[in-house]
């Protein structure tokens, strides 16, 4: 009967002690990725980022709120133009502001009473436009015309606080509408979402 050596009983023990560390690591990378609905229930939920659900929330509560004040449907010319300023990012973390405003964008731009300009300000998404409303400008000896009537501006801000091991962090959002005739606003609102966590007893 063969016998194993102390030294090969150690190397067999080590090899079974690394074989079950690394099956938590092999059964997650057989973790399989599936569709969620996007700012769901079920999307994940992170203390210091800004979500997919906190745009959404936004982007819902403003659209909500501008459309109910009657700016843009009680016009005295229709379609309005609105200009879209970048959003200010007054935060901690890396933000693309432009979840929020494209949202609410394009919520706007289906009621049919506004059209947004996408060849000034901040956001030039259309080059080739921009060109050449500058270029037959030019050739009638004009400065291009910039028919604008409202412009949004905002920015995002947050808020931390903690009690014991309890964190909890507050973004604001906040936009504008002013009227590019008096440059005054006539619209403004902001929505507010909190989130917490518990910091365990070991770590972050």
């Amino acid at each position: 009967m063969k016998h194993l050596s102390p030294v090969s009983g150690s190397v067999s023990w080590k090899a079974f002690a690394v074989m079950v560390l690394m099956l938590p690591l092999l059964s997650s990378c057989g973790s399989r990725a599936r569709y969620v609905q996007s700012g769901g229930a079920e999307s994940l939920v992170s203390l210091g980022q800004v979500n997919m659900r906190d745009f959404d929330t936004a982007a819902n509560q403003m659209v909500q709120s501008l459309l109910a004040r009657g700016i843009f449907q009680n016009a005295a010319r229709k379609p309005v133009v609105l200009a879209v300023n970048p959003v200010m990012n007054d935060t901690s973390i890396m933000l693309d502001t432009e979840q929020l405003t494209d949202q609410i964008r394009v919520a706007l731009n289906q009621t049919g009473d506004v059209e947004t300009i996408t060849t000034l300000g901040g956001y030039v998404e259309d080059s080739i436009a921009r060109e050449q409303r500058e270029q037959a400008a030019f050739r009638r000896g004009v400065a291009p015309e910039s028919r604008v009537d409202y412009s949004l501006s905002g920015a995002i801000r947050e808020l931390a606080a903690r009690s014991g091991r309890d964190r909890e962090r507050t973004y604001t959002f906040k936009l504008s509408l002013t009227d590019s005739r008096t440059g005054r606003a006539v619209w403004e609102d902001m929505v507010r979402v909190s989130k917490q966590a518990t910091k365990p007893g070991i770590g972050w």
